[in-house]
C-alpha cells in the first residue's frame, strides 16, 4: 500500500504543466484536451489548470510572437492576466483585405490583452474571459491615420459531466486613410461566434461546435469597390476515447466537419464559395517518459469522407476534388525542473525536424516553445 502511494505521488508530481502552445500542438488540440490555451475557448477549464505563470515564444504559422501571463487562485476564485494572444480570425480579416485592395497597410491586432475570472456555484464551475487591443499610427505622409481595435468575451460552464461555452466578438474594426489604392478604408467584424458543448461518459467525450466569421471591407475609392464581404461558417461533431494509465493519457478519435467561406471582395464582381467536408481521425499520446521528462505524440488524417467544392470554380481548377494527402504528424516533449517545465514541439506538419528547415507549413524544432512555472 505504502509503494502504491509512493508511486501515485511520483506520478502525480510529474505531469506537466497545463500551459502550453507547444503541448497543444504537438498533441494537435485533441477535443478533451485540458490547457490554457483550450481555456480561451472553455474558460471553465481555468479552474483545472491550477496556479502558474507561463511564457511562451516561437513561429505561429510562420510568424513570431511571443505571448504569456498567470493565472492564481484564492478560495473557490480563480483569476489572471494574459499578454499579447491574438485574434486569428481579425489577423486573417486583414490579410484578406490587404490582398483584395494590394495595399498591404492595415493594422492587425497590436499588444492584445484578456483578463481571467472564474469560481464556483454550487456543482456548477464556470469562468470568463474579457480581452481588449487598441493601435494607431500617426507618423504622417502617405498611410496615415491608421488605427484598429478589436474586443471580445468567452464564458464558460460545466459540472464536470458536461460542459458548455461560448466566444464572442463584441469589436473588431481596423481603418486607413490616405493610401491612394483605397483611399479611406475599413475592415470590421460583423459577426464572430463560436458556441460549443461536451458530454463525458466513461472514457468517451462527445463534442460539437458551431462557429461564424463575418468581416465587412469598406473603401472610397470606387475602382477598389464600396462593400466586400468573408464570411466564414464551421460546424463539427466528434467523439475522443481517452484512455488514462499509468501517467499517460492514450486517446483516439474522429470528427465530421463542415466549412463554408465565402467571399466577395472588391474589385471582383462575382461572390465565390468554397464547401468543404472532412472527416478527420486522430491518434495520441502523452506519457511521462521519466519523472523529469514527458513526451508526446500525435497523428491525424482524413479518412473516407473529404470534398472540397468550388463556385465557381478557380481558373483551371475543378468544381469539386478530393481532400488533399493531410497525414500529419506531431511530437514534442516537456522537461520538468522541479516546479519549471519546458515545452517544445520537437516536429510536426511534414516531419521537419531541424529549425532552419521550418517553414509556415513545416514547423520544426523547437519551433514552439514554453517555460511554466507552478506554484
Amino acid at each position: 500500500m505504502k509503494n502504491t502511494l509512493l508511486i501515485a505521488a511520483a506520478l502525480m508530481m510529474a505531469m506537466p504543466a497545463f500551459a502550453s502552445k507547444a503541448r497543444v500542438s504537438a498533441l494537435q488540440a485533441p477535443a478533451h484536451l485540458v490547457d490554457v490555451q483550450v481555456a480561451f475557448e472553455k474558460p471553465h477549464q481555468f479552474n483545472e489548470v491550477g496556479e502558474l505563470v507561463t511564457f511562451e515564444w516561437g513561429s505561429v504559422a510562420g510568424a513570431e510572437r511571443g505571448q504569456g501571463g498567470f493565472v492564481r487562485k484564492h478560495n473557490d476564485a480563480v483569476w489572471g492576466l494574459y499578454l499579447g494572444r491574438q485574434s486569428a480570425d481579425f489577423n486573417d480579416a486583414v490579410t484578406a483585405a490587404d490582398a483584395a485592395t494590394a495595399a498591404g497597410t492595415f493594422l492587425a491586432e497590436e499588444n492584445p490583452f484578456n483578463v481571467i475570472y472564474g469560481s464556483k456555484f454550487g456543482a456548477l464551475t464556470w469562468g470568463a474571459t474579457f480581452k481588449y487591443s487598441n493601435a494607431s499610427d500617426k507618423t504622417g505622409g502617405p498611410g496615415a491615420d491608421k488605427k484598429s481595435n478589436s474586443m471580445g468575451v468567452s464564458f464558460g460552464i460545466t459540472d464536470g459531466t458536461w460542459d458548455a461555452s461560448a466566444v464572442i466578438g463584441l469589436a473588431g474594426k481596423s481603418e486607413t486613410a490616405g493610401i491612394p489604392v483605397v483611399g479611406t478604408g475599413s475592415i470590421e467584424n460583423k459577426g464572430n461566434l463560436k458556441v460549443q458543448a461536451g458530454w463525458k461518459m466513461d472514457s468517451m467525450y462527445f463534442y460539437g461546435s458551431m462557429k461564424n466569421s463575418k468581416v465587412e471591407l469598406n473603401s472610397s475609392v470606387p475602382a477598389v469597390g464600396n462593400v466586400g464581404l468573408v464570411d466564414k461558417q464551421n460546424i463539427t461533431l466528434g467523439v475522443v476515447n481517452s484512455t488514462k494509465v499509468e501517467g499517460a493519457d492514450f486517446f483516439y478519435g474522429v470528427a465530421y466537419s463542415m466549412d463554408t467561406n465565402k467571399e466577395k471582395l472588391p474589385p471582383a464582381t462575382a461572390a465565390t464559395k468554397t464547401e468543404t467536408t472532412q472527416l478527420p481521425v486522430i491518434i495520441g499520446v502523452e506519457a511521462e517518459a521519466a519523472s523529469w521528462m514527458t513526451l508526446r505524440a500525435s497523428l491525424t488524417q482524413n479518412v473516407f469522407l473529404g470534398e472540397t467544392k468550388d463556385t465557381p470554380p478557380a481558373p483551371g481548377a475543378s468544381t469539386k476534388r478530393s481532400t488533399a494527402d493531410n497525414t500529419k504528424v506531431a511530437v514534442g516533449a516537456g522537461l520538468k525542473f522541479g516546479k519549471l517545465t519546458l515545452d517544445g514541439v520537437l516536429s510536426s506538419d511534414n516531419g521537419i525536424l531541424l529549425e532552419e528547415d521550418h517553414t509556415a507549413a513545416n514547423q520544426g524544432l523547437m519551433s514552439e516553445a514554453s517555460l511554466t512555472y507552478t506554484f
